[in-house]
């Protein structure tokens, strides 16, 4: 990919997004820069590499793909196909990664049945009511009155 002013503009937006009120010195020690060479990516100076989008981008725990694609190394349609790979978390993804990627088992017939399927009565998750239960406030856990310890655990 050719190096461009955008190029450079993305990667300097992408900079400060992730710079998050901290000072330009605490920052370059996050992400393992000089000040000087901080300096020039903010100003849009310099470019960088993949490797160190990448590379940057897991310093700050960010998702790498993600941060390629906002400093334009990969297009949202490279993106589109992306498979959330097993050896991930979900709690390591955003919840539009994880709503592209419901979408995308629905259309190629990949999605769980009740995923698929219409909400009806009978296949909505029963409700407490539905087995009789009651709520703790009105269950006496402990009849003689000896609960002090308890309260105040």
């Amino acid at each position: 990919m050719s190096e461009s002013v955008n190029y450079r503009q993305n990667w300097a937006a992408y900079l400060r997004h992730m710079m998050a009120g901290r000072s330009q010195a605490e920052f370059a020690k996050a992400i393992q820069a000089t000040d000087g060479q901080l300096s020039k990516w903010l100003s849009g100076t310099t470019g960088v590499t993949a490797e160190k989008v990448i590379t940057i981008a897991r310093l700050l725990k960010d998702n790498p793909v993600h941060a390629l694609a906002r400093v334009g190394w990969l297009s949202v349609a490279e993106l589109t196909p992306f498979r959330v790979p097993r050896t991930y978390g979900l709690d390591e993804f955003e919840d539009r990664e994880l709503a592209m990627e419901i979408v995308r088992r629905i259309d190629s017939g990949e999605a769980a049945h009740w995923l698929t399927e219409p909400v009806d009565a009978a296949n909505v998750a029963p409700r407490r009511e539905d087995f009789g239960l009651v709520s703790n406030e009105t269950i006496n856990e402990f009849p003689g009155g000896n609960d002090t310890d308890f309260d105040h655990a």
